[in-house]
């Protein structure tokens, strides 16, 4: 019993980590390289879309980076502001 648990957490967590990375990866689609960014806008946007953490948007964000889907550079980490960078 433990074990289907475990195994239906991890499908639920894959299944959400999946549907957050869709939603980052079209906000990002949408901006303009260059252009400056919130966290709390993509929040806003995941949320729209995605029953999910407040803080999972920005983890997947992270790691979307470190995998070359995204890119971009906080400019400002006292107002969570980001740019978007090319590639």
């Amino acid at each position: 019993m433990q074990l289907s648990l475990n195994f239906d957490q991890a499908s639920h967590l894959n299944r959400v980590t999946s549907k957050t990375s869709a939603a980052i990866t079209e906000f990002f689609a949408k901006l303009e390289v260059g252009a400056t960014f919130h966290a709390q806008e993509l929040r806003d946007h995941v949320a729209a879309q995605v029953l999910t953490a407040p803080a999972s948007p920005d983890r997947v964000m992270r790691k979307l980076r470190q995998v070359g889907e995204i890119n971009y550079e906080l400019v400002d980490r006292r107002g969570s502001l980001y740019r978007k960078l090319a590639g």
